[in-house]
């Protein structure tokens, strides 16, 4: 599934629509493990191993060995084995099962990790090191742990995100300290975040908005620990701000609140350390951020989203700003669908749609006239007769409820207007 901004096809679903602020099936496989969205691209894991990426591809970071972009998901090479992706700014980085590191796109600041400042349009392996465990890309850097939970970065290093002490680029992957605890990691635009096996939480890059969260807007060249708790479960990091979540489901955030990205009034325009979103609820279970918004999975399985909102990413159907409490998001089941009448079978596609509207008629039953609704039940739109199809370019974006009478019944069903 996918929405937000999708001027470079980014979404998947073969347009280049601007905007699209409701959540569209992408597809119709039932296969996905694994996504990850970069800048205007997206890569991903089916559960058979293959990779797949779409969207911007004018430095190859969707690694299909061209610089044309795609508006559907495109299968990269032929291997079955991939285990994670991580889509950056321009470039991918990838381990496989086997434990091998792999990279992709631009690499001008040698984000890529492969000793050279020259982009690549394929998957290029990284050295030649079998125990690669998880990957966390930020503004042309990389930062990973091994399996012996140890951590390395390197790219781009103005503002010590690599952690290594300097402000110096690095080329290939070089180990920060000699911790061998590292549990999880996670990078913004220019800082880092990271939880150890003993639940503390530590940070370290640029901190102009408070996002390191220790209390000041001093830039830290070398891993941090912030506060004493230790229990803190996942953490992620935005642009300019962070957002974790704690063992008792509890979340945290801090940073930049220029969109209310951190749950704060916009009378906060920033918090120097970590603080609990109000209103989110203690049954948080996974957090993601955008550039300058969030998302959290609760352990019931519902979404809710907050933050900036201008291209539509937060789904909720408005390009409206969220601030301070998150928004639930709903995805209705979409495709093609099957509208039962009558004991005949009728179809509408394609769905999501744009323009025109299909409707089959499996048993040539005659249809009296059809009526969309929008969710709220009003009518917005109504079609006499026993057609096969119906304009609905007029129609805004978003969710509609489409009823069709035939003989005396009638039945409905749900589609996206692109």
């Amino acid at each position: 599934w996918g929405w937000g901004l999708n001027v470079d096809g980014q979404l998947g679903d073969n347009t280049i629509v601007f905007d699209i602020n409701t959540p569209i099936q992408i597809g119709t496989a039932t296969n996905w493990q694994l996504v990850s969205a970069g800048l205007n691209y997206t890569v991903a894991i089916k559960t058979d191993g293959t990779l797949w990426a779409w969207g911007y591809n004018n430095y190859g970071e969707l690694g299909d060995g061209t610089i044309i972009s795609k508006n559907t998901p495109t299968q990269i090479g032929i291997a079955t084995n991939w285990k994670t992706v991580e889509a950056g700014d321009r470039f991918t980085v990838a381990i496989k099962t086997n434990g091998t590191l792999w990279a992709w796109g631009w690499n001008g600041t040698g984000g890529l990790g492969d000793g050279t400042l020259i982009s690549k349009t394929t998957p290029t392996q990284i050295g030649v090191a079998t125990n690669w465990r998880s990957i966390a890309t930020g503004n042309y850097f990389t930062a990973a742990i091994n399996t012996n939970g140890t951590l390395w970065t390197w790219g781009y290093n103005a503002n010590g995100q690599l952690g290594d002490g300097t402000i110096i680029n690095k080329s290939t992957p070089t180990q920060i300290g000699i911790a061998t605890n590292w549990k999880s990691i996670d990078a913004g635009q220019r800082h880092v975040v990271a939880v150890k096996t003993d639940g503390t939480l530590w940070t370290w890059g640029f901190n102009g908005e408070g996002q390191l969260g220790d209390g000041t807007a001093i830039e830290k060249h070398s891993p941090i620990k912030i506060g004493t708790a230790t229990n803190w479960q996942s953490v992620s990091a935005g642009h300019l701000h962070t957002v974790a979540i704690k063992t008792d489901g509890v979340l945290w955030a801090w940073g930049s609140n220029a969109y209310g990205q951190i749950g704060q009034d916009l009378s906060f325009s920033y918090k120097y350390y970590p603080d609990i979103v109000v209103n989110s609820g203690n049954n948080n279970q996974f957090i993601t951020s955008g550039a300058y918004h969030n998302g959290i999975v609760k352990s019931d399985g519902t979404l809710f989203t907050w933050g900036y909102n201008i291209n539509g990413q937060l789904g909720d159907g408005t390009t409206t700003n969220s601030i301070v409490s998150p928004t639930k998001i709903s995805c209705a089941a979409l495709a093609i669908e099957k509208i039962l009448l009558n004991n005949n079978s009728f179809s509408i596609y394609p769905n999501p749609v744009k323009d025109i509207l299909y409707i089959q008629n499996t048993n040539n039953q005659n249809i009296d006239k059809i009526v969309i609704t929008d969710l709220t039940g009003k009518n917005v739109l109504e079609q006499k007769g026993n057609n096969k199809q119906m304009n609905i370019q007029q129609l805004q974006q978003g969710m509609y409820l489409l009823k069709v009478f035939s003989g005396g019944k009638s039945s409905q069903s749900k589609f996206m207007k692109q």
